[in-house]
C-alpha cells in the first residue's frame, strides 16, 4: 500500500465516533491511534491484538482516563510506559507504575508532571541515578527533593535541577558554584525573570 492510500485511510477515520476500522492497513491504524482525537476510535483501537497501535493510543495526549487506565496492566513494556508518561492518566493508575518491573517504565512515571509528589520524592531517594535525573527535572517534584538532588555529585541530575522552574533560590545559588552548571542556571535565571506576573500577559 502507498503512502499516499495510507494516509487517505487514515483521514477518513479521524472523525468523531467512527468505529469502522476494518480493511485499513497496519499502518494506516497506527496513524489513526497516534493522531485521533475520537474517543470512540482510540477506545476501539486500544483493544487491538497490534502492540504498535496500542502503544499510540497509549501516547496520545486525547485518549480518555479510561482508556489509559485500561492500557495500564498492557504485556507490553513500552504501552505500559507511555501510560505513565501520559499527564492524562489518572494520579491513582500512575501510582500502580511506581513499582512496575520495567525501568524505562518507572522512568516515564519520573519525568510525568501528573506524577504525585510522594512518588517523585521516593525515587529522588533512590540509588537509580538516571532516575533521580527525570525526577530532578520534573516541575511537578517538591523543592526539598529537589535541594537534596543537587547535592549529589552527578552532572546531568545537577544540570536538571538548575533547569527545573521549582528549584529553590538558595539550590541555584549552590549550584551557581559549580562550572558545569552556572550556564544553565543562569539561562534559567532569564526565564524566570521574564516570566510575566501572574494575571499579566505580554
Amino acid at each position: 500500500m502507498s503512502l499516499k492510500t495510507t494516509m487517505n485511510d487514515a483521514a477518513s477515520v479521524n472523525s468523531p465516533g467512527l468505529i469502522e476500522l476494518a480493511g485499513l492497513s497496519l499502518e494506516a491504524l497506527e496513524a489513526v491511534a497516534k493522531d485521533s482525537a475520537s474517543q470512540e476510535v482510540l477506545n476501539t483501537l486500544a483493544e487491538h491484538e497490534f502492540y504498535k497501535i496500542r502503544r499510540n493510543v497509549a501516547g496520545n495526549l486525547n485518549s480518555s482516563a479510561e482508556t489509559l487506565t485500561a492500557l495500564a496492566t498492557d504485556k507490553d513494556d513500552i504501552v505500559r510506559g507511555r501510560v505513565a508518561g501520559n499527564p492524562n492518566t489518572p494520579v491513582e493508575t500512575l501510582s500502580t507504575f511506581a513499582r512496575d518491573r520495567d525501568d524505562d517504565v518507572r522512568d516515564s512515571l519520573a519525568e510525568n508532571p501528573s506524577t504525585p509528589a510522594e512518588i517523585l520524592s521516593a525515587f529522588g531517594r533512590g540509588d537509580d541515578l538516571e532516575r533521580c535525573s527525570c525526577v530532578a527535572g520534573n516541575p511537578s517534584t517538591p523543592p526539598e527533593t529537589l535541594a537534596k538532588l543537587a547535592l549529589i555529585e552527578h552532572r546531568n541530575i545537577r544540570i536538571a535541577v538548575a533547569g527545573n522552574p521549582s528549584s529553590p533560590a538558595e539550590t541555584l545559588a549552590l549550584l551557581a558554584q559549580d562550572k558545569d552548571v552556572a550556564q544553565h542556571i543562569a539561562m534559567s535565571k532569564a526565564g524566570l525573570e521574564n516570566r510575566p506576573a501572574p494575571g499579566f500577559s505580554l
